[in-house]
């Protein structure tokens, strides 16, 4: 059986590590900008195909949360129009 702290405990550690990485982010895409100017084309290839990569699933992940709110939304209002 676990202890009932556990959850919240591992929940809080996991916040921690996400709210340092959220804030490292802003470097990560300063280092792959930069990296836009590196010497090597294969360098700059690679940090442009990054960017891309990450931009486009950022975007992906906007609309299906867009899309989730909008579901969440409509169920809420059809839910008070059974009452």
């Amino acid at each position: 059986m676990r202890d009932p702290g556990y959850g919240a405990a591992r929940r809080q550690l996991l916040e921690h590590a996400l709210a340092r990485l959220h804030k490292a982010s802003a470097k990560a895409v300063g280092a792959l900008v930069k990296a836009l100017r590196a010497d090597k084309d294969g360098d700059r290839i690679r940090a442009a195909l990054g960017i891309l990569d990450r931009a486009t699933a950022g975007c992906e992940l906007l609309d299906v949360l867009g899309r989730i709110e909008a579901l969440e939304k409509a169920a809420r209002q059809h839910e008070k129009a059974g009452r």
